[in-house]
């Protein structure tokens, strides 16, 4: 999993100087604080994971067992030799489990310190897991050290907002807020090296002008891919515009291929040597539709497309409705 929204480092003051990790917080404020967080850890532990079909299906082959019920019965076995990674795997949260631990995380404001005592706190304890077994039915099992601390290390629980990002998301409906602010958490593992003023200012600014759209949390999404891309300097309307640039280059590549070989026969292309590049078209249509959405809002100058301007729609392609950008957005950011 990827790591935090722009977090950065945070003096002892409190001010945000850097990207990366902090705190700020007085020692006994940040004891309870990490404390809050790891029985909400272990309430939600407690309450159930319920891995959906195809995780049994990975499961089963981390634990070498022949389909998801006998894989369900290696979990229960210490000294099976696939725990380990079968455990690492489990215990990576979902969405879900972080959006419920978000509103805790955003009151906690934890620093590098509480992450390494969360993680040698809950290490240390039998974390029970409640899984929901396939075919029905659940077992509570007590998740081993290492996975623990893995498990803590992807909550990203150090991130430290810049203080306009967070007004800015503060200021969302309930629901988009917290699924936000998580996507944003996620994401500070490769963003830890990047200035904090131009991509905060930007995404705030995004959720300040854009956070009322119904599919605002997929173009949250897609701002925040297209800028852990980048890993420069650059300025993000900039680094979106690129983005745009080459969804519509590929798109534009996809179109030639089909020309160049339409009425060819397999064996001609497969004599000459030829075979079209794959493109998802829908999915690229969906990401050059989102960035030029964006753009046209925030940096309404900026011409990502030849020709393109707000009035005359956003790309040379069919615009794409909010649901397919949701969808294709969501399914193709980590491929």
């Amino acid at each position: 999993m990827n790591r935090a929204s722009f977090p950065g480092v945070c003096g002892p003051d409190g001010v945000l100087v850097a990207w990366g990790q902090g705190d700020g917080m007085k020692p006994d404020r940040r004891k309870a604080a990490w404390q809050e967080v790891a029985q909400a850890v272990e309430r939600l532990a407690g309450q159930g994971l319920a891995p959906v079909d195809r995780d049994w299906e990975t499961l089963a082959v981390l634990l070498e067992a022949a389909g998801p019920e006998e894989a369900a019965r290696a979990l229960a076995t210490p000294d099976h030799p696939g725990l380990e990674p079968a455990w690492g795997f489990l215990l990576q949260p979902d969405s879900g489990f972080q959006e419920r631990l978000e509103p805790i995380l955003a009151r906690a404001k934890l620093g590098e310190e509480d992450e390494e005592s969360l993680a040698r706190h809950l290490s240390g304890l039998p974390l029970s897991v409640r899984i929901a077994l396939p075919g029905g039915g659940e077992r509570v099992l007590d998740a081993p050290p290492e996975a623990v601390k893995s498990l803590v290390r992807h909550l990203g629980l150090s991130a430290c907002f810049p203080p306009g990002l967070a007004a800015a998301l503060d200021s969302l409906e309930e629901k988009t807020r917290f699924h936000c602010r998580v996507l944003a958490r996620n994401a500070m593992a490769n963003m830890a090296k990047t200035p904090a003023g131009p991509a905060a200012s930007f995404l705030a600014r995004m959720a300040d002008s854009l956070g009322k759209e119904t599919d605002f949390p997929e173009l949250f999404r897609l701002a925040l891919h297209v800028l852990v891309l980048a890993k420069t300097q650059q300025d993000p309307a900039l680094a979106l515009a690129d983005y745009a640039q080459w969804c519509n280059q590929a798109l534009a590549m996809a179109d030639n291929d089909d020309a160049r070989l339409t009425g060819m026969n397999p064996e001609t292309r497969l004599a000459m040597g030829l075979r079209p590049a794959y493109v998802d078209r829908l999915r690229m249509e969906a990401r050059l539709t989102a960035c030029c959405r964006i753009l046209a809002v925030l940096a309404p100058g900026l011409a990502p497309l030849p020709g393109f301007s707000p009035a005359s729609g956003p790309s040379p392609y069919k615009k794409v409705s909010p649901d397919a950008i949701r969808d294709f957005i969501r399914q193709g950011l980590e491929d």
